[in-house]
């Protein structure tokens, strides 16, 4: 029963992460928002259940959490790609765009979005209150004749 509302839980948390990157506006072809998974796992005993949330996508670190500021430029051909959905800009022009764009976050750094951060307590309470509902609906069925 525990296990069951946990595991309703995480599918909960992961619809409310994808809705949260929806509102968060940082949606480009969307895989940063596909990627986001949740998963209820029991300890080897079964006495311990945990919850995890994450995102798969190569680029969910950078967009989550940020990118500090060093020497280092992101890959040109991501960012030139970039360029040519947002900005219609393409061949010689849009690599020099996406050098330029490159350039500035290797300087300046990204700001992350802190989507599963901001969303830790409503997650929490997505977790709890699913595993509440197992327990009062288990609860309920041994009490009915």
């Amino acid at each position: 029963v525990l296990f069951l509302g946990a595991q309703l839980g995480a599918l909960r948390g992961q619809a409310l992460l994808v809705r949260a990157t929806d509102e968060a506006r940082k949606v480009d072809r969307g895989g940063f928002k596909r990627g986001w998974k949740g998963r209820a796992s029991r300890s080897t005993g079964g006495k311990v259940i945990t919850v995890r949330f994450w995102n798969d996508q190569p680029h969910a670190g950078p967009v989550d959490i940020g990118r500090r500021p060093d020497r280092r430029r992101p890959p040109i051909k991501v960012i030139q790609r970039w360029v040519a959905r947002k900005l219609g800009i393409r061949g010689k022009k849009g690599r020099s765009v996406a050098f330029l764009v490159a350039r500035a976050i290797g300087k300046r750094g990204i700001k992350g979005v802190n989507i599963l951060e901001t969303n830790t307590d409503k997650l929490e309470a997505g977790i709890v209150e699913e595993v509440n509902e197992q327990v009062q609906t288990a609860l309920d069925r041994q009490r009915s004749p």
